[in-house]
């Protein structure tokens, strides 16, 4: 990304700035097809304010930011509030000429690039040694450009309704004109898709309020094959074809990124991103997309539905309550952990149907003999006879089914409704029972309890020590083990 005298490298797995290489100015970069090296324009400043200086192009190496050659041909300029000093320029195209780009491109054979201004001026150069191989100038307002798939030839796209078609072997040039299609004078050339058979292009390409078209070209006489009317709702300001040349992803000031598959004509997918008008976008791998707003913010996005809907599913913080499921008549209401389908191989260990007896004397036998031992000596009538009343509520046959999903519900005979259902976790030797529904429990925040367990030879012993939730349950789950009885 290009920002005002610096550029930028993020890791787009992490989203951290990897480097900033200071001093470049411009509106775009690229990438080196083996994906090592980048070109960028050189300068200080702002070139939207005074003073400023704009400079030459430079290919710099992506691990280091060092630069690996400076493009010849190239001059410096001084912007300054009397006027530019232009002193060290000469009329273009001897150089060293005043350059500053609209666009740039590598061609694919990874040999050259070239860049075109808006004043009209067309430039290529060798990429290995910075030699400046051809420049000369479209007839009208330069738009865009882009090299065929063999490196053969560099199309040009201008102003007035033309396109350049440049021989990169003997540099002759022949006009195309291209006045019928839609948005011609402004028109961008996206790439070649159908395995060479069509020339994707877009009409009114990056201009101020007008919604755009896709033109599928001849790749040979640059006649239109089918055209696509209004992408966006205003401006298509970003375009990336992917590798492949399956899909072409475009970004607009609507805020919208739109993924077209090339040969249909249809979209894809649409993502729209709150952070205003978009200025970049470009494939990273097969599914994922950079997306530069005019925020000056990162944003990668995913076009892969089963990814999306991962992460649609971790961004869950709560399941549907028992009053939600009947309206919706779900004949299985689901837990959190059954929504986010986040199973673990801990969940799956554990899952099982485990009974729990108590009967209230053994219970409060248990209780007496906790709280004594706690205490270092024997309780009074009274406190004795409160843990008998809590005893009484508290013993019961229990059921704890847990599956492999990472629900839990646990049951007794007794009672119609189950005495809780949730979501279980399962980390480092400890299991944590999270609320949703049940006579006795209460909605989430409330946890159930979580401890320190162990499973040998179907007995599940839950620990007291570390025990967290209320006393009453610390009783009931630790202080014996529940036999599984699947």
């Amino acid at each position: 990304m290009v920002s005002v005298s610096a550029g930028y490298v993020w890791d787009v797995g992490s989203g951290a700035t990897a480097r900033i290489v200071e001093g470049f100015v411009g509106q775009d970069v690229e990438l080196s097809p083996d994906g090592t090296r980048f070109v960028m324009q050189t300068g200080i400043g702002n070139p939207r304010e005074v003073p400023f200086t704009l400079g030459g192009l430079s290919v710099r190496d992506v691990g280091s930011g060092a630069e690996v050659v400076a493009l010849s041909g190239v001059c410096t300029v001084h912007a300054r509030a009397e006027g530019p000093d232009m002193s060290a320029c000469s009329e273009f195209p001897e150089p060293p000429f005043f350059l500053f780009h609209r666009a740039l491109r590598w061609s694919p054979d990874g040999s050259m690039i070239a860049a075109v201004s808006s004043e009209g001026p067309v430039v290529v150069w060798d990429a290995e040694t910075g030699a400046l191989l051809f420049a000369d100038a479209a007839p009208g307002l330069g738009r865009d450009l882009l090299f065929t798939p063999d490196s053969a030839e560099l199309l040009v796209s201008s102003g007035d309704n033309t396109v350049l078609r440049i021989s990169t072997e003997t540099w002759e040039i022949e006009t195309v004109d291209v006045e019928g299609l839609d948005g011609a004078w402004a028109l961008g050339l996206f790439g070649y898709v159908d395995d060479g058979r069509a020339l994707l292009a877009g009409g009114t390409f990056a201009v101020q309020g007008t919604g755009g078209s896709l033109h599928w070209l001849d790749p040979d006489t640059l006649e239109p094959l089918r055209t696509k009317l209004t992408i966006h709702d205003s401006r298509v300001s970003a375009a990336a074809m992917h590798p492949t040349g399956s899909r072409l992803a475009t970004g607009g000031d609507d805020g919208l990124v739109r993924v077209w598959d090339t040969e249909s004509g249809e979209m894809r997918h649409e993502v729209p991103l709150d952070h205003g008008p978009l200025q970049g976008v470009a494939w990273v791998g097969e599914h994922h997309l950079a997306v530069t707003p005019r925020d000056g913010n990162l944003i990668v996005v995913t076009t892969d539905s089963a990814e999306l809907l991962r992460i649609g599913r971790s961004a869950l913080t709560r399941g549907f309550t028992a009053a939600e499921c009947e309206r919706f008549g779900f004949e299985h209401c689901p837990v959190l952990a059954e929504l986010r389908n986040d199973s673990t191989e801990g969940q799956a260990a554990l899952a099982g149907t485990y009974h729990l007896t108590w009967e209230t004397e053994e219970l409060h036998e248990a209780m007496v003999a906790e709280f004594e031992a706690a205490a270092g000596g024997s309780l009074d009538d009274r406190s004795v006879e409160e843990l008998e009343i809590w005893a009484s509520d508290l013993a019961a046959n229990l059921t704890l089914e847990l599956t492999d999903t990472g629900r839990y519900v646990v049951s007794r005979p007794d009672r119609e409704d189950p005495v809780c259902v949730g979501s279980f976790t399962v980390d480092e030797g400890r299991a944590s029972f999270t609320v949703e529904r049940g006579y006795w429990c209460e909605p989430e925040p409330y946890r159930y309890f979580e401890a320190g367990f162990s499973l040998d030879d179907g007995e599940l012993r839950f620990t007291a020590d570390g025990f967290r939730g209320w006393v009453g349950e610390q009783f009931v789950w630790t202080s014996k083990p529940l036999q599984r009885v699947d």
